[in-house]
């Protein structure tokens, strides 16, 4: 009698899987702002942030700490914006208020007009401030700059309204990090996706099989 044994090789395959979103929210270690029409003044103590093209410059500064945004590695960015709570406006429609990434430190008890960074020249998030007071205002589409937070120099963002080709309009107030209630602080808040590996199983029949005759005599 012959008997013939064939041997199924499986193969667990890893291939990846649809990933889980997951929202960080991040608080602001650093803020400031600088007014071109007082130079010299820092006001990085305030319980305000503010922008001005009316009476003079008026910029907005920010900046997430390394070891908060270390929670972000190993994952992909899917969505980053930040937020301010606005209080207080005085602006025509179509005023833009852009966000830039810093290209040099700085530092909120010392940062004034006269000395603050360099900023990079593109918009990383533009906002068109419309009619309205005490709300939440949103810059998005962040995730290049948070991603290069992750891995490379990390010196923050500036807001600001100089480049619009408006003059003599905008003027806005946010709360700042001091603000006594710190359900109207600035944040930034980040989605990410994090790669799920999900196990295939695959049969080969047919490749690598091993036949056996046994041969046996009655």
């Amino acid at each position: 009698m012959r008997y013939l044994v064939m041997l199924v090789v499986v193969i667990l395959l890893q291939v990846p899987g649809v990933g889980a979103e997951e929202e960080f929210k991040f608080a602001v270690s650093q803020d400031a702002w600088v007014n071109e029409a007082n130079a010299g003044a820092n006001y990085g103590n305030n319980t305000y942030l503010s922008l001005n093209d009316r009476t003079g410059l008026a910029e907005v500064y920010l900046k997430f700490s390394d070891a908060d945004l270390a929670a972000l590695q190993g994952q992909t960015i899917s969505a980053a914006s930040l937020f301010l709570y606005q209080y207080l406006s005085s602006y025509s429609p179509g005023d833009a208020v852009n966000a830039h990434a810093l290209l040099a430190p700085w530092d909120e008890a010392s940062t004034t007009w006269n000395s603050k960074p360099a900023y990079a020249l593109g918009n990383s998030g533009s906002l068109y401030l419309d009619s309205g007071n005490n709300m939440w205002r949103q810059w998005s589409g962040l995730e290049d700059m948070v991603s290069v937070w992750q891995s490379g120099p990390n010196y923050g963002l500036v807001l600001e309204n100089n480049t619009d080709a408006k003059t003599g309009e905008l003027f806005a107030r946010f709360y700042s990090s001091e603000c006594s209630n710190a359900e109207y602080r600035p944040y930034l808040s980040v989605t990410t996706v994090s790669p799920e590996p999900v196990s295939a199983v695959l049969f080969l029949v047919g490749v690598g099989v091993m036949a056996v005759r046994v041969c046996r005599k009655n």
